[in-house]
């Protein structure tokens, strides 16, 4: 596979120097996953590569191989990404590949992000010169206004003041059949005219055209579309007055998935089952909620098939569900398998198709040397930073955690259960101090269970529609885990109740919708800020303990292997020591500690490190900051009184 790289410059954050990244075209479609998780969104370089590679998989298509309908879709499911933003970044990634210009100058820090985004909006390769020396006279607010007070195409005002001229705006969505007639109308005005008309005047001359003649209403035609169909290949062809055209096969077959066959029985005598009914159809979206089960979509909904109808799979609910035309492409393109009956024991995933399990197994993972050397015998400069593809981490196992002996025995035992009985785990309520590895431990018990594990926290599900949109995409034996779940606003947690103890969600423009048997594994620092009815539908409570000095010297231990540095004993017991019984902070401790031995280029963490490590954050060698050593000077000089102590003291 040959792969077209492009070596762009981006400022950093916080130093007058300049980073720079690869950005290859062609990866795979693994590779590309990859590629776009390792980038963050609180930097330029971050903008800068996920509008890059967003853009590529858009042209490329790679999005379907994902089970995904639009790069949008596959942003929101696998960056946690909203999908106006996923929009907005490919688009600029698009424009970033005719606007040079623009691109350069964002290379060499002379615009920022922002401004570069503005320019993408309203520059063309005609007009790039003059917006950007626009762009470098002006502030981001004023350019933004210059910006939007114009069109695309346009030169920059001459006069500065960048004041908008008074439009509306109204928007169409046109399918190609329409578009078509557009193209037609425009041509044959702008022929009488004897002039290239806009858009605008034609509008207006068929609006004007429409009020004077007047609109005649009449019943609308019917039609109907005849397709034949290979019983042996499976081609899909419309017959014309020039002949026979083919249909894409994917096309082909959601068209035969819900028609009506022309004669109801095959070449071979055996009947055909019948196609959806209307009224079953009807009843199959209202049980789903009027969503399309893969994408969540509510518009150009279908019934399809679960086991095709040319295979014998029959018309009734079981073998139904709601999907939209994207998605039910996409099954038919091979990108998505369904299985299993509706409406709760259903699976539905992603299948990358051959050609890019080859191309993903045949092309290797770049690595930075290899990239280096490259770019060296290109002649050009070496880049300080490139970002490769980071590995797939393996889910940690109930076997591979440290300490809380007695929860995950009792756990593994209860996984023992569900899976010899066929059903998921019971909700569990996870309490402890924060940083005791209460989500490491929900992430167990999916592994446990080989189940798919969605993770959220309660302060980001504001809206009842924020968590039917997380239920309706849990299959059957999923884990769901929500972080700090005392802070779930009152109307959020009533919906969860329901969907917890009877596996269906009430919707108001339909009947319930039936949930698949799902576990909710909830995580409190203070489980009294629950209240009573959300804690009862927790048939478990699990109180995680702090770690021994033992376990977190493992845990440390571990740590420090995966990040190849090597730790003394010594090291290691006065970090574990120092930790209060949290491995969130013994890792933050080791963090700071290899930093100090990487000062002094030193791949070896020692017991100096530690104690400047220590030092250099006020903590003694029993963990105790300055709030809680000053708290307990006060406990001494007051013993035998009662004080009220400050919140900012902390906890001893």
């Amino acid at each position: 596979m040959v792969h077209l790289e492009k070596l762009a410059c981006i400022p950093h954050s916080c130093s007058v120097e300049r980073s720079q990244i690869v950005l290859r075209r062609g990866l795979a479609a693994k590779d590309l996953d990859g590629m776009l998780k390792s980038f963050t969104r609180q930097t330029d370089l971050g903008h800068r590569g996920l509008a890059f590679y967003l853009a590529d998989m858009s042209e490329r298509r790679l999005f379907r191989l994902f089970g995904c309908v639009s790069t949008a879709h596959y942003a929101r499911d696998h960056l946690d990404m909203g999908e106006r933003l996923a929009r907005e970044l490919v688009a600029v990634g698009r424009a970033l590949e005719e606007l040079t210009l623009i691109d350069a100058a964002f290379a060499e820090n002379q615009i920022s992000w922002t401004k570069v985004r503005l320019l993408c909006r309203i520059a063309t390769p005609e007009t790039e010169r003059a917006w950007l020396d626009r762009a470098l006279l002006l502030t981001t607010r004023r350019l933004e206004r210059e910006v939007t007070g114009s069109e695309r195409g346009r030169l920059p005002n001459a006069d500065g003041k960048g004041l908008p001229e008074v439009r509306v705006i109204r928007r169409f969505h046109l399918s190609p059949l329409v578009e078509e007639l557009w193209v037609n109308v425009v041509n044959l005005l702008s022929e009488r005219a004897g002039a290239a008309l806009k858009d605008e005047d034609v509008f207006r001359l068929v609006m004007e055209s429409a009020l004077h003649e007047g609109v005649a209403e009449r019943a609308s035609d019917v039609y109907k579309v005849v397709v034949h169909r290979c019983p042996t290949c499976r081609q899909h062809e419309i017959p014309t007055a020039d002949g026979p055209v083919p249909l894409a096969a994917a096309d082909g077959e959601a068209l035969s998935c819900g028609a009506r066959p022309a004669d109801a029985e095959k070449a071979d005598g055996e009947v055909l089952p019948l196609p959806t009914p209307p009224a079953l159809r009807r009843r199959i979206l209202a049980r789903d909620g009027h969503r399309c089960r893969n994408c969540g979509l509510k518009t150009s909904l279908h019934a399809h098939h679960i086991r095709p109808r040319s295979e014998g799979g029959p018309t009734t609910p079981r073998n139904l569900v709601t999907l939209c035309t994207s998605c039910h492409a996409l099954v038919h393109g091979g990108c998505l398998e369904i299985e299993g009956e509706a409406p709760s024991n259903l699976r539905i995933r992603a299948v990358l198709t051959a050609n890019d399990r080859d191309s993903a197994d045949a092309t290797p993972r770049p690595r930075v040397p290899d990239i280096v050397a490259d770019v060296r015998e290109r002649g050009t400069r070496v880049p300080r930073l490139v970002a490769p593809a980071p590995k797939a981490k393996a889910r940690p196992a109930l076997a591979d955690l440290v300490g809380q002996d007695r929860i995950r025995k009792s756990l593994s035992c209860s996984v023992r259960a569900a899976r010899n009985e066929n059903r998921p785990l019971p909700h569990i309520l996870l309490t402890g101090g924060p940083g005791l590895g209460k989500t490491r431990l929900a992430c167990a018990l999916a592994t446990e269970m080989k189940s798919d594990f969605h993770r959220t926290a309660a302060p980001l599900l504001t809206k009842t529609s924020d968590l039917v949109r997380l239920l309706t995409r849990l299959r059957n034996g999923d884990v769901l885990f929500i972080d700090e779940i005392h802070a779930l606003p009152r109307p959020v947690a009533e919906v969860l109740y329901e969907a917890m103890e009877e596996g269906r969600l009430s919707l108001p423009d339909g009947p319930p919708l039936d949930l698949p048997p799902f576990t909710v594994p909830g995580a409190t620092t203070d489980p009294e800020l629950l209240a009573k009815p959300f804690r009862d539908r927790f048939p478990r409570l699990e109180i995680l303990d702090p770690y021994s000095t033992g376990e977190l010297e493992e845990i440390l231990r571990r740590r420090a292997a995966s990040l190849a540095t090597e730790i003394t004993p010594l090291a290691v017991h006065g970090m574990a020591r120092a930790c209060q019984g949290v491995p969130r902070r013994a890792i933050g401790l080791l963090t700071v500690a290899r930093d100090v031995a990487m000062a002094r280029a030193c791949r070896r963490i020692e017991e100096k490190d530690v104690r400047e490590a220590l030092e250099g954050q006020g903590i003694d060698g029993d963990g105790l900051d300055l709030n809680q050593r000053r708290a307990l000077e006060i406990l001494r000089s007051h013993a035998g009184f009662s004080i009220a102590m400050p919140s900012s003291m902390g906890y001893v």
